[in-house]
């Protein structure tokens, strides 16, 4: 099965996580408060100390956090890192934008 990172286990991101696991996927888990990524370390997934831990292996790592400030921190900020991942990894962000800003970040990938 494919190794994933999801980066961001609150009400959304936990549900969709979970199900990426009782799919059988290996599966890596980080959160800002780390007590929400509990109930999936205990259904098995890995638990990472940082965001950039958790993405470190992944071939699809999957941000679920509120906002860009959000994504800009723990992308970005102490233990992101910009998110290392291996050669051909997917990235995959879930988090709320404005329609300008969708259209500013398909204008910046080409």
């Amino acid at each position: 099965m494919t190794r994933v990172a999801f980066i961001g286990v609150g009400a959304m991101g936990g549900r969709m996580a979970r199900r990426l696991l009782d799919a059988g996927h290996e599966l890596t888990v980080w959160n800002r408060t780390s007590s929400k990524a509990t109930p999936l370390a205990d259904a098995g997934a890995a638990r990472a100390p940082t965001p950039a831990e958790a993405a470190r292996r992944a071939e699809i790592v999957i941000t679920m956090v509120a906002d860009q400030a959000a994504l800009e921190a723990v992308s970005e900020g102490p233990g992101g890192d910009r998110l290392p991942s291996e050669d051909g990894c997917r990235d995959v962000d879930g988090w709320t934008r404005s329609c300008d800003r969708a259209a500013s970040a398909a204008a910046a990938r080409g």
